[in-house]
């Protein structure tokens, strides 16, 4: 269910009065995200605080509440322009070198050098994009937490009803093989919220018990490799005729 933030959030395209309302409503929210971003305190005058309030202003604009809350949507455009900030000067860096760091400072105070200011640029940039895929990871991880919960399961009883045995593993593998393979099925299957048992039965030969059993785990595998999950998908591995998603 979306939160009052959320549908303000999509209210809001187009509107100016309330952008600017929320920008300052969450103003704190925005610096705590680019202060965890650049790893240092940010100020109002800092370039990294301007970009993070435009990226803000700009996940405005292009918010979807089908895509999960609005906080983790602006935490993962803020990362983003950060990052593209970051790329731009390293560009910059890499073509343009200072006059005055090819001679000797008369005070005697040392220049910065400008391959050590790249190389800098380029960890930086690295670790922004760490950072964003952490941040994708747990949007994704968010969405699927709300499609598992349309049919009843929670995080937890996923992790207690992954199977583990290697027989158990087997069968299961052979049933998501068997649903993800069919797109017509899948549909079937997410518009009626029902694992269709008899078909995997008289197809696989594998008992009803056995089938009920794994059925959370195997609902769960579906919505994965059915879905649009970049990330999580890697973490899905059964035979699946060579492919990994429908």
């Amino acid at each position: 269910m979306a939160s009052r933030l959320d549908v303000q959030a999509a209210k809001s395209r187009g509107n100016k009065n309330l952008q600017d309302r929320l920008i300052r409503q969450y103003w704190s929210y925005i610096a705590a995200c680019a202060s965890r971003a650049t790893g240092r305190y940010l100020s109002e005058t800092d370039e990294e605080m301007s970009i993070a309030l435009l990226a803000f202003h700009e996940a405005l604009e292009q918010y979807d509440p089908e895509k999960g809350s609005f906080l983790t949507f602006a935490r993962g455009v803020i990362h983003r322009r950060l990052i593209d900030h970051y790329r731009k000067e390293q560009r910059q860096h890499r073509h343009e070198t200072p006059l005055g760091s090819l001679f000797p400072d008369p005070a005697g105070e040392s220049y910065a050098d400008p391959l050590e200011q790249t190389d800098l640029l380029l960890k930086q940039a690295d670790r922004f994009e760490r950072l964003q895929e952490q941040a994708d990871r747990l949007e994704e991880i968010e969405m699927f937490s709300r499609e598992l919960a349309d049919w009843g399961i929670s995080l937890e009883e996923l992790v207690k009803s992954s199977p583990k045995a290697v027989k158990t593993r087997e069968a299961a593998g052979r049933i998501i093989a068997f649903l993800i393979e069919n797109p017509d099925r899948v549909m079937a299957m997410k518009k009626n919220r029902t694992l269709p048992v008899q078909e995997i039965i008289k197809n696989l030969g594998i008992p009803r018990k056995n089938t009920e059993r794994l059925r959370k785990y195997i609902i769960a595998a579906v919505i994965i490799l059915s879905g649009d999950y970049s990330l999580l998908v890697h973490y899905v591995k059964w035979p699946l005729s060579g492919r990994n998603r429908i």
